[in-house]
């Protein structure tokens, strides 16, 4: 869709729209006309013109939305097998991605990277050790991601992780909680 492509200035494409594009509530925002005139415009300012082009078509056909759930998909799809395709058919016949492991790794390492540094950040302003924490417990289905549980046990190697429902976690220690503070 043109992500990393340049300007013929020699710019790079701005990501501001890219990244609404992979943020959903914020995909509607690229359907406005402000948003489809100004991507039009860097179409014409692109050296690969053709990459503008799908997004445009994506944009066009109202399936922002729909892109992002194919790409949940595949992260989902990657969480248990080593690849997976992306079909984007939709915007260009023949137009199939395929994606591995690796290639998400690489997409969220920095992410993962912010994620570890604000638990160990959680742990020093609640006072306490890394060699205090007794448990951890991973919540949330992004927590399937490869390498994600590598990188927890990387930062707190002494930790053991504790599995259970990645997605009913939540509120089973929401119960935990309501059920010793309202005793």
């Amino acid at each position: 869709f043109g992500l990393g492509s340049k300007l013929e200035s020699g710019l790079d494409i701005p990501v501001m729209q890219f990244h609404e594009l992979a943020t959903w509530h914020e995909i509607n925002n690229l359907y406005t006309r402000e948003a489809t005139d100004m991507i039009k415009s860097l179409k014409l300012r692109s050296t690969s013109p053709e990459l503008i082009a799908r997004f445009i078509k994506l944009l066009d056909q109202r399936r922002g939305h729909y892109l992002a759930q194919l790409v949940e998909n595949a992260k989902v799809a990657l969480s248990e097998s080593d690849a997976t395709h992306v079909n984007l058919d939709f915007v260009e016949k023949g137009l199939d991605i395929p994606v591995s492991q690796q290639d998400l790794k690489e997409a969220t390492e920095s992410r993962v990277e912010r994620i570890m540094n604000t638990a160990e950040e959680t742990v020093k302003m609640a006072g306490l050790s890394k060699d205090k924490i007794d448990r951890i417990v991973l919540t949330g289905g992004s927590t399937a991601m490869p390498g994600f549980e590598a990188s927890v046990q990387a930062c707190f190697p002494e930790t053991p992780i504790v599995k259970g429902d990645r997605f009913a976690s939540i509120g089973q220690g929401l119960g935990l909680v309501a059920q010793n503070r309202y005793r």
